[in-house]
């Protein structure tokens, strides 16, 4: 009878590295629901969406896998590695072998050393599974954002910014930035705009 929770996926932050992290819901009508994951890392303010157990892909970057190499950071061998860039979060499903441990696994593209190759952050996955693998690597959908760490949370790790959502838009509010408007077009299709305020 009483709520529970359910672990989906991890964040790209790491406990003790000073990296925080706030979930905010997005509810615009009884299907469309959200949960919208502020985070900061690698000196980049980060927005990722969540809907129906799972984060949000971009839906025009996806390449298939063939092979995962030994050794830190792994190397997946992938037929390419277009739009795949070095500090973009990803989620690895692997279709073989079966019940991998790494199928859903999110990571972050360390580099991209060919245009058939790419290296993942190993500190994100469970443990370094090599060979012939197949499945699908996929690029997070991401919205950058103005907002550095400091101006997210405090030190104590209280959420700085304010936020007011109305329909399929969000108002987000911080003393030291001009008001943003966060706009929902389809799961995949945010935007962050500056608001015009008009005296």
């Amino acid at each position: 009878r009483r709520g529970g929770t359910e672990l989906i996926v991890q964040t790209n932050t790491f406990g003790g590295d000073g990296k925080k992290a706030q979930l905010v819901p997005f509810q615009y009508n009884d299907t469309d629901s959200y949960v919208l994951l502020f985070t900061y890392s690698g000196g980049i303010g980060k927005l990722n969406v969540y809907k129906d157990k799972g984060v949000i892909l971009h839906s025009a970057v996806s390449t298939t896998v063939s092979n995962i190499s030994s050794g830190s950071p792994f190397t997946l061998t992938v037929a390419s590695s277009t739009g795949f860039l070095e500090g973009a979060d990803v989620v690895l499903n692997v279709t073989s072998p079966a019940n991998s441990e790494l199928d859903g696994k999110l990571s972050t593209i360390e580099s991209v050393p060919t245009g058939t190759s790419v290296r993942l952050d190993p500190r994100f996955l469970p443990f370094h599974q090599t060979g012939a693998t197949t499945g699908t690597l996929n690029k997070v959908y991401t919205i950058t954002i103005p907002y550095d760490g400091d101006d997210m949370f405090a030190s104590d790790g209280t959420f700085l910014l304010d936020v007011v959502q109305y329909n399929d838009v969000m108002y987000i509010a911080h003393p030291n930035y001009q008001m943003r408007i966060l706009s929902r077009t389809a799961d995949d299709n945010w935007s962050m705009d500056l608001m015009e305020l008009v005296g």
